[in-house]
C-alpha cells in the first residue's frame, strides 16, 4: 500500500519534534523521557489504524461522496482526532501552542532571518515612534536615541569604541572637576589635546572601519547667540567659509566643491559637498548642523575661549551640534541607491528639545 504524505503528518511530524521531549516520571520514580519512547510504538499503532483508514480514503479511486474532507478537517482532522493523535504521541495541543507559541517569540525577538527587520519596516512611522529602530533596523537604517540628538546610520554600521573610550574618559574627568571647589576650577585658555579635545558624542563606521566611511556628532558649546543665523550667517555663507577657512584651505592642498547649502523647516542647516583630497581620491560628504538655545536666559557672557566655568554658567551656553556623513566617491558612482540612503540618514538627524 502506498503512503501519502499529508499536512496533518507534517504537522504532527513537528509538534512531536518541539514539545514530546519533556521528562516525566517513569516507573518505580525514574524520569524518562516518555513521550519520545512512547511515540516509537504509537506511530506503528497509528498507521494501523486511524492513518491506514485516512490514506485507504486519500488512494486514487478511493469511493468519494460523504467522507470527502474540507481544507480545515484535511488539515487538523475531525474533531477531536488532532487532540487524540498527539496524545498518541505523548504530547497534547496545549504543549504544542506554548511551545510554537515560544519559537514564535523567539524567531521575532532575535531577528531570525531579518523577519522583524521586515515587519517593522511596513510600519516605518510607528517603529519609529516607539523607538524600534534603535533594536530592529528600519528600511535598512538604525537609529541612536541620545538624550538631546537622534541621528540614523546604516545597520551593517557599528558604534566606534574608541570614541566610547574617550566619552568614559572625559565623564570620569568631569566628574572630579565638579567635586573641586570653585575655586579650584580651571580658568586658563584651551590646551590641545587629551581631555581637552573634541570628543563626539557619537560615531559609526562599517565593520572593518574606514577613514573615508564614516558617521560622527560632535557636540560643542558656544558664546551666547540668538539663532544660528547670528552664529554663522546664511547656509551658503556658513558653508563657504567652512571649506575656504577650515576644511580646504589654500595651503592644504585639498579641493573642495559647494554642492548644496540649505536650512530646513526645522532650523537645521544642511551642507553637501565634494571634497578632493591631495591624493587623488574624492570624498562626498554631508552635514547637518544645529543650534539648541539653553533652557534658562543666561546671566552672562561665556567666553567660548575658557575651558572651564562655573557649572551653573556653563549650563546656560547654547549648544551646536554638527553631524558630518562622508563616503568615497567611487562607492556613490558604483551604488547610486547610497546617495538616497545618505539623504535619508541627514533628514534623521534630529535635535531634541
Amino acid at each position: 500500500m502506498k503512503w501519502k504524505i499529508s499536512l496533518p503528518k507534517i504537522f504532527i511530524f513537528f509538534g512531536v519534534m518541539c514539545s514530546a521531549t519533556y521528562p516525566q516520571r517513569g516507573v518505580a520514580g525514574r524520569g524518562v523521557y516518555a513521550g519520545r519512547i512512547r511515540a516509537k510504538g504509537v506511530l506503528a499503532r497509528g498507521r494501523a489504524n486511524g492513518w491506514r483508514a485516512r490514506a485507504e480514503q486519500e488512494r486514487p479511486g478511493a469511493p468519494q461522496g460523504e467522507d470527502k474532507l474540507d481544507p480545515v478537517t484535511y488539515v487538523f482532522g475531525k474533531p477531536g482526532e488532532l487532540s487524540q493523535d498527539l496524545r498518541m504521541l505523548g504530547t497534547t495541543p496545549k504543549r504544542l501552542a506554548i511551545s510554537s507559541g515560544i519559537a514564535g517569540a523567539l524567531a521575532l525577538g532575535g531577528n531570525l532571518i531579518g523577519i522583524t527587520d521586515f515587519l517593522v519596516s511596513q510600519t516605518p512611522q510607528s517603529a519609529r515612534r516607539l523607538r524600534l529602530d534603535s533594536l530592529y533596523a528600519v528600511n535598512g537604517l538604525r537609529a541612536y536615541y541620545a538624550s538631546d540628538f537622534v541621528v540614523t546610520y546604516p545597520k551593517q554600521w557599528l558604534f566606534d569604541q574608541s570614541v566610547a573610550q574617550a566619552q568614559a574618559y572625559r565623564k570620569e574627568l568631569e566628574s572630579r572637576l565638579s567635586r573641586m571647589p570653585e575655586d579650584n576650577l580651571w580658568e586658563g585658555p584651551e590646551v590641545s589635546g587629551g581631555a581637552a579635545s573634541v570628543i563626539p558624542e557619537a560615531a559609526f563606521g562599517p565593520p572593518k572601519g574606514g577613514k573615508y566611511e564614516n558617521l560622527s556628532v560632535v557636540r560643542q558649546r558656544v558664546a551666547p547667540v540668538a539663532s544660528i543665523q547670528a552664529l554663522l550667517g546664511d547656509p551658503t555663507t556658513a558653508l563657504g567659509r567652512l571649506l575656504d577657512t577650515s576644511i580646504a584651505s589654500p595651503s592644504s592642498g585639498k579641493k573642495a566643491t559647494l554642492i548644496n547649502a540649505t536650512q530646513r523647516q526645522d532650523g537645521l542647516y544642511e551642507f553637501e559637498y565634494l571634497l578632493s583630497l591631495p591624493n587623488g581620491r574624492k570624498v562626498h560628504t554631508w552635514s547637518a548642523v544645529g543650534l539648541k538655545q539653553p533652557t534658562r536666559a543666561p546671566s552672562g557672557v561665556v567666553n567660548p575661549g575658557i575651558r572651564m566655568q562655573s557649572p551653573g554658567i556653563r549650563a546656560q551656553s547654547p549648544l551646536l551640534y554638527t553631524m558630518t556623513l562622508v563616503q568615497p566617491q567611487e562607492n556613490l558612482e558604483s551604488t547610486p541607491s547610497n546617495a538616497n540612503r545618505a539623504r535619508e540618514i541627514l533628514m534623521g538627524f534630529k535635535i531634541l528639545n
